[in-house]
């Protein structure tokens, strides 16, 4: 299709005049921080010349300066450079039009999307809508597509608007699935409206089953909103309408962690969990790492131990330094270095390398408990660990000078 059959799409027009006035009234000044040409590193000359001539041209005269360069441009060209222009929608515009006469209309299905991005990212939904009807006459539109839109709308705290995009999508080719009100909902819960994203499901969900997806980005939500009461509702529908499957690891995890926010968060945590073992399901890393951190402020060695089990024996997770200084301290405090010790020669085998902190504690515990030997041991250990250091740092660079 030729470009003077399509439908132009400006942005120097749009948004209407009631578009405008709510942009001025919500999220003037509010616009998302986008990445520039001059942030990115080693970029290839053509790519940063084309990113320059939108930045510093006004719209109008793109096409002419563009014309003057005499650059040859392919489909990668066109998206590398859209990429980093959405601070200058008007110009990136202009720039892809006149790419579109060196590529035969050919734009790529991402290059389209990412007008369509940089658009709605920057509130000029008119010309957003236009851009998408040039591509439905092209066939290219995608869920992607409707992915952008939706989170352009929540962005610029216009929900109801991403409401109404889901309803309309089959008449754009685009399948009302429950993969299209995921992102929907995922959208939503991104930008910190968890709850208008529960009250579109409750709508949504006569039509559409959820899956193990729709619960896991709801629980989300709630975790990063700190929201309690409503994360023990959704779950609670979750384990009605779907069942308990092991599967749903990001669900129990934002679940658990989210409890932990509790007034008596680590309890009820920990009976939750005891029931998800008896069902077979488990949380993520995520949970592990909040809880034992909970135990060790709570001083619960208890806790603790059935938490290191069920992460290392049960899942076979692979503890982190962090998490083993963690266990290190907790145990030291109880006068349990022997025990500590014992954290300290596991650590290696699991790829987790002790740091100063490890071993300093350690060294305090054995010489409050007048346990010489053990501490001179650590001593020892610690002085081989930085004697191989330095060796290893002195190879390094003797091998380099000898390439040089």
């Amino acid at each position: 299709m030729s470009n003077s059959n399509k439908r132009p799409f400006n942005c120097e027009n749009s948004p209407s005049s009631t578009n405008k006035k709510h942009r001025h009234d919500t999220q003037q000044g509010k616009l998302p921080a986008f990445t520039s040409y001059l942030e990115t590193p080693n970029l290839p000359p053509k790519i940063k010349i084309l990113c320059e001539i939108i930045a510093n041209t006004p719209s109008l005269n793109v096409e002419k300066v563009l014309d003057v360069t005499g650059l040859r441009i392919s489909q990668e060209d066109v998206e590398a450079v859209l990429k980093l222009s959405y601070g200058y929608p008007a110009p990136a515009v202009k720039f892809f039009r006149w790419a579109g006469y060196q590529l035969n209309d050919k734009h790529s299905p991402y290059a389209w999307n990412l007008v369509v991005d940089m658009l709605g990212k920057n509130y000029l939904f008119e010309a957003m809508w236009d851009a998408i009807k040039s591509m439905r006459k092209e066939g290219l539109l995608s869920l992607a597509t409707f992915a952008s839109v939706f989170s352009s709308y929540v962005c610029a705290d216009r929900v109801e608007e991403a409401f109404m995009t889901f309803e309309v999508m089959d008449q754009y080719g685009c399948i009302r699935d429950i993969v299209a009100l995921n992102s929907l909902l995922s959208a939503i819960c991104r930008d910190g409206k968890t709850e208008k994203a529960d009250g579109f499901l409750r709508i949504a969900k006569d039509k559409i089953r959820p899956d193990a997806d729709t619960y896991a980005i709801l629980l989300e939500g709630w975790e990063n909103e700190g929201n309690v009461e409503s994360a023990r509702q959704t779950f609670g529908e979750m384990v009605v309408e779907i069942g308990w499957d092991p599967r749903n690891i990001p669900a129990y995890d934002s679940f658990l962690c989210t409890l932990l926010k509790g007034p008596n968060g680590i309890h009820e945590a920990m009976k939750i969990f005891n029931t998800m073992r008896e069902r077979r399901c488990t949380p993520g890393f995520k949970f592990f790492k909040f809880a034992l951190e909970e135990c060790v402020r709570r001083d619960d060695v208890r806790g603790a131990s059935i938490l290191w089990e069920a992460m290392t024996v049960r899942n076979a997770f692979s503890p982190d330094v962090h998490l083993y200084n963690l266990m290190i301290s907790l145990h030291c405090n109880h006068n349990s270095a022997d025990i500590a010790r014992r954290f300290l020669d596991e650590m290696v085998y699991n790829g987790a390398f002790p740091d100063s902190q490890c071993y300093n504690v350690l060294l305090q515990a054995f010489i409050k408990d007048r346990k010489l030997q053990e501490a001179s041991s650590i001593l020892t250990e610690m002085a081989w660990k930085r004697q191989g250091i330095c060796w290893f740092l002195g190879f390094v660079t003797s091998t380099c000078c000898q390439k040089q």
